[in-house]
């Protein structure tokens, strides 16, 4: 008997174990008995309180909300239209937004798949799976997938070109992250680069290992098993679909403009089209701990490991999970990710302790879709007798000064022409020497390195080097450099002025030297005129005593008013000459008030004082013959030079009138460079080539006698104005086509 029983034991075990997936379906949701439960009716009060009357102010056409909890969808709504001229309204389950990036949740889902199935490790490098073209390893730490996932591969930024205006112009997706490969300008895994490119390279992973396409294995894996079947990754969309995709629209000059549609090469970071019912389902699969229905996508733990924070840049602020960012609000840890592209902006936030999600989308940039989530957040889960926060620590007023500053972003590019097109800097200032303003927020310190907002709802965090000087602030998942002195954009601006003011005094000096030197020249001309003429008056004692007691020069001045008194004619035919031509152009005007001035001065002067006239008359004359001679030497360096300058200015005028449109169409250049700004950045190489044979010139200027030191030091000046120009555009990424 004891036997039976045993030999039944593992019967039953076994046939337990060979059981078919049909027992999940009996496992029931996943629910938190904690909870706090939303109540759907008073939901939609809220909603249609709040959302109407800010649609308006916010200038938002069409909104879709979706609320799940506990495994099912709680509420659905949807307000505006979709399309304005057609006023077809936005309906949860039919209209499709445009949620950008948080089509990489998506993308991080499939690729924990693949974890799962054993073809993917997360810290393997990426480049044992990459074949056609490899990563840069410049650092001695590979990149892994677990850094494509948590936007930590070092990986720099360019929007260029990350996009195309028409299907035609689309490239496949390994054909572009091939040819737009990024340099990378971090170590692995120490700071967070939020980039595109690297979860295009994730959802790159996905199709190499897999073997169909990206778009294909999401439709199989993930939108199928979740009852997904009006969304799609797919460019163009599928034509049942393409009728219900909401237009995006930008609100300018009083009106709502459409938004052409933008084909995305990097389509896993942003392409995903999608209706609020459909990404309900995805946020009640990764809130029921992978499972939709009777459909798993992931496995609990797997859920999990995806779900946990994988890295953050300080211990004391949230950070970031295998595709969420991570985030504390109102003493709730939420995961979440936003979507922004033009003319569409959208947020997903989970709430795992409390089983909710929340999806929300418009179909116009605003911040309404982010202002709701806050508001829904302090009606729900509200803070009682929220403390004010106080200075728990302190540091002397010198050294909180150390904070203060400029700081750039990381998602600023390095290296591409992104770099002057999409500047993120920000500035840091002290207050009452002890608050930090931030983002139009102040904040206050209250622990080493560590700063809290007035309000009490957000921290900042920076790190300081060995020697005790700050170099990055951390803002949550995003991570600011701070600017050396000689790296500050007003700094930069100041240096712009300079060079602007260094151009075009090169080019106008040499035009206001020749009109003083022809200045010049008239005056001489009409004192000899009106020596000759005159004679300047002298009796023969004071010439016979000019003659005696002067120097060479002064008895040529001398032997020149004999010349001219023997030889009258000269006199006369120059006089004959003038008339002739005179008031005929400013020249003649010149020197007809020269002649009136020089016949007054010479009828009140005493002998001496006109002899004193003649030195000098023959002095200029001297000092008009020397600069003639070195304008000889100069000829060539000062005409490359002003040739340089006027080139430096056309790009400069130009660049800046096109920068201040940059605004009006922020998006613009996600297409690429167009021909305009293609030729603009030829003038560059040019100038750098010109300049160097401007060094060149200005050593052997510099090695020449008979040129004058201020001459040496002018042209020096200008030469290194130039090289520090060059230095200045390279540093913007200006100097060649680096896009």
């Amino acid at each position: 008997m004891k036997y039976l029983l045993i030999i039944f034991s593992v019967i039953l075990i076994a046939l337990l174990s060979f059981s078919p997936p049909v027992i999940a379906q009996t496992i029931p949701p996943f629910i938190n008995s904690e909870k706090k439960l939303i109540n759907s009716q008073e939901l939609e009060s809220f909603l249609d309180k709040y959302v109407p009357e800010n649609m308006q102010e916010y200038n938002v056409p069409g909104l879709v909300f979706v609320l799940v909890q506990d495994g099912k969808i709680l509420s659905q709504k949807a307000y505006g239209y979709a399309n304005l001229e057609k006023k077809i309204p936005v309906t949860p389950d039919k209209t499709l937004f445009r949620v950008a990036s948080i089509s990489k949740l998506f993308t991080a889902t499939s690729v924990m798949q693949l974890v799962e199935q054993g073809k993917i490790n997360l810290h393997q490098d990426v480049n044992k799976y990459l074949k056609n073209f490899q990563l840069d390893t410049n650092y001695p730490e590979p990149v892994t997938v677990a850094n494509l996932l948590t936007h930590t591969g070092g990986l720099d930024v360019n929007y260029i070109g990350m996009s195309a205006r028409n299907a035609r112009n689309l490239e496949a997706l390994g054909a572009h992250l091939a040819k737009k490969k990024p340099q990378r300008i971090f170590p692995p895994g120490k700071v967070t680069v939020y980039s595109n490119y690297g979860m295009a390279l994730a959802g790159y992973l996905v199709e190499a290992i897999s073997g169909v396409p990206f778009a294909e294995y999401i439709d199989k894996n993930i939108f199928q098993p979740l009852d997904i079947y009006h969304s799609s990754f797919q460019q163009p969309l599928p034509k049942d679909l393409q009728p219900d995709l909401a237009v995006g629209y930008k609100y300018d000059n009083n009106k709502y403009q459409p938004i052409a549609y933008s084909y995305e090469h990097q389509a896993p970071a942003i392409a995903l089209n999608a209706t609020a019912r459909d990404i309900a389902h995805f946020m009640i699969a990764h809130l029921q701990q992978g499972r939709y229905g009777d459909r798993q996508i992931l496995q609990p733990q797997t859920v999990a490991e995806m779900q946990k924070q994988h890295f953050t840049s300080d211990s004391r602020l949230s950070g970031i999970t295998y595709g969420f960012r991570e985030q504390f609000r109102n003493n709730l840890r939420i995961i979440r990710h936003s979507g922004l592209i033009e003319g569409f902006v959208s947020q997903l936030v989970l709430v795992p302790q409390e089983n909710l999600g929340i999806f929300v989308a418009c179909n116009s940039n605003s911040s309404l879709d982010s202002d709701l989530i806050k508001e829904f957040f302090n009606k729900y889960y509200p803070i009682p007798d929220k403390p004010s926060v106080k200075h728990t620590f302190k540091e002397s007023n010198k050294s909180i000064r150390r904070f203060q500053g400029s700081y750039v972003d990381t998602i600023t590019s390095q290296t591409t022409l992104s770099k002057i097109f999409y500047p993120y800097y920000t500035n840091i200032e002290v207050k009452n020497n002890s608050i930090l303003v931030y983002e139009y927020q102040n904040y206050v310190q209250v622990k080493p390195l560590l700063f809290q907002s007035v309000e009490g709802d957000k921290y900042i965090a920076f790190k300081e080097n060995k020697q005790g000087k700050i170099i990055y602030l951390f803002d949550g998942i995003f991570t600011l450099k701070k600017n050396p002195w000689y790296e500050d954009i007003s700094f930069h601006k100041w240096l712009i002025i300079l060079f602007i003011f260094i151009f075009s005094s090169t080019c106008l000096l040499p035009l206001f030297k020749k009109i003083a030197l022809f200045s010049l020249q008239l005056v001489i001309e009409c004192c000899n005129d009106d020596v000759k003429k005159l004679n300047l008056g002298l009796n023969s004692d004071t010439k016979l005593a000019a003659y005696r007691n002067t120097d060479t020069n002064d008895s040529a001045i001398v032997n020149y008013c004999y010349l001219s008194k023997l030889y009258p004619a000269s006199s006369h035919r120059a006089s004959i000459t003038f008339r002739r031509n005179q008031i005929l152009c400013p020249a003649n005007l010149f020197k007809s008030l020269l002649h009136f001035l020089l016949k007054l001065i010479f009828t009140v002067s005493s002998e001496n004082s006109k002899l004193n006239i003649l030195h000098k008359i023959q002095f200029l004359n001297t000092q008009l013959i020397k600069a003639k001679i070195r304008n000889k030497y100069t000829y060539h360096i000062r005409y490359l030079a002003v040739l340089i300058s006027i080139f430096n200015l056309i790009f400069i005028f130009v660049g800046l009138f096109f920068l201040s449109l940059r605004d009006l169409d922020f998006f613009n250049l996600i297409y690429g460079i167009n021909v305009f700004y293609n030729t603009l950045l030829y003038i560059p190489l040019l100038t750098s080539g010109m300049t160097f044979i401007l060094m060149i010139y200005t050593w052997i200027l510099c090695n020449k006698k008979r040129v004058f030191y201020i001459q040496k030091i002018y042209y020096s000046l200008i030469t290194i104005s130039n090289i520090i120009f060059m230095i200045f555009i390279n540093y913007w990424n200006l100097l060649g086509f680096k896009f």
